[in-house]
């Protein structure tokens, strides 16, 4: 797996095509720079020395984060203990507005250390990593869904001045770059403040999600097809309420990717 960006660096997107001739001028830049301020693996926090894994982790410590693999629930990826049912409990007896989507990696201790480091440590860096996972794991699968745009699930006012970034939106623009998709992140906002889901039941998360989003239809125009891009799915709620959004706003057809994807309730 290829990586594009160096850990601390600058948020500039080197494109594939230009890696080979970048990599021959900065090659020996960036070996004097591990040995000087080695980057961390985000998994085992030990140094990263001479671009191992592409500068961003270790290639055993990437086998530690355990994919979502088969059996799994046709409509939202969540692995299944019996590989003859074709839904997860919470498919089976709900309906949802989007149509089917894949989380990449089984939320347990280590992905979910990994995802907090990103979003909490400010360590923007690892969008690249986590980008290129998607585009390589799931690649295949985004283009024979064939969406228009990339839309990443919004934050509210107060959690991006909080933060400073979109978690969200920096994995939708670098999965763009890698599979030539647009990345539209005005075409959904979050219209109010909500309590952070992990705290809440799964009955209290519907609740607390219900009308926070809104879709744009000026950022919509011509779009029939949309992904949306976040970090984790757990029930659902934050998924199942942007979809409703997007259909509303455009009548478009709505499918969804994630990092990390829970177990089955």
């Amino acid at each position: 797996m290829q990586y594009n960006e160096r850990p601390g660096g600058s948020d500039r997107y080197v494109p594939q095509k230009q890696q080979n001739f970048s990599e021959k001028i900065l090659d020996k830049f960036y070996m004097l720079s591990d040995i000087l301020y080695p980057p961390v693996c985000p998994v085992c926090k030990r140094p990263l020395l001479f671009r191992q894994g592409g500068g961003l982790i270790h290639p055993s410590c990437y086998a530690r984060l355990h994919k979502a693999v088969p059996p799994l629930c046709m409509k939202c990826g969540k692995p299944l203990k019996d590989a003859r049912q074709e839904y997860c409990y919470d498919c089976s007896r709900h309906r949802h507005s989007f149509e089917s989507g894949h989380g990449l990696w089984v939320y347990d201790k280590i992905s979910s250390e990994i995802v907090f480091l990103y979003k909490y440590g400010g360590k923007r860096e690892l969008s690249v990593f986590f980008a290129s996972a998607l585009a390589q794991e799931y690649g295949a699968w985004i283009r024979q869904i064939h969406p228009d745009i990339l839309v990443p699930v919004p934050l509210s006012r107060e959690k991006m001045r909080s933060r400073g970034f979109n978690q969200a939106e920096l994995i939708a623009r670098r999965l763009g770059d890698e599979m030539g998709i647009e990345c539209e992140s005005r075409a959904l906002v979050r219209v109010k403040s909500t309590i952070p889901q992990k705290s809440l039941d799964p009955g209290k998360r519907q609740e607390n999600i219900r009308k926070a989003f809104s879709a744009d239809p000026a950022y919509l125009k011509g779009v029939k097809r949309v992904l949306l891009i976040d970090d984790i799915y757990t029930t659902g709620a934050t998924i199942q309420y942007c979809s409703r959004a997007l259909r509303a706003a455009a009548g478009a057809r709505v499918w969804f990717l994630t990092l990390c994807i829970g177990a089955p309730f």
